[in-house]
């Protein structure tokens, strides 16, 4: 699940009111509860919120470049000098991971 996804489901999840979540159709299943009980469907709605927001508030987890992405990043440098050539590599894969140089 990407995190664009994540973020709509728990725009979602939030828009929907406790009036929505607890209604007389589960009353009549095995899930009955009294009014001053909490209501399960109540505590399901809660818990999917909670975890979402957990998982939006962990970092994005990088991958590893494949073999043919490198070779085409290395493909593309322009130099001679091998140090250079290192350092624009090693700049380029900080790129394809949206790592950007502070300016």
């Amino acid at each position: 699940m990407t995190r664009e996804v994540m973020e709509q489901a728990l725009e979602a999840l939030e828009a929907v009111g406790a009036e929505f979540i607890c209604d007389a159709t589960h009353h009549h299943k095995k899930e009955q509860h009294g009014g001053l009980d909490d209501c399960p469907n109540q505590a399901r709605h809660d818990r999917a919120i909670t975890a979402i927001r957990e998982a939006l508030a962990q970092p994005e987890q990088r991958k590893p470049l494949d073999e043919w992405v490198i070779d085409r990043l290395a493909n593309n440098i322009q130099t001679a000098d091998p140090v250079t050539w290192w350092r624009q590599l090693a700049r380029a894969i900080e790129a394809a991971h949206g790592i950007k140089e502070n300016t």
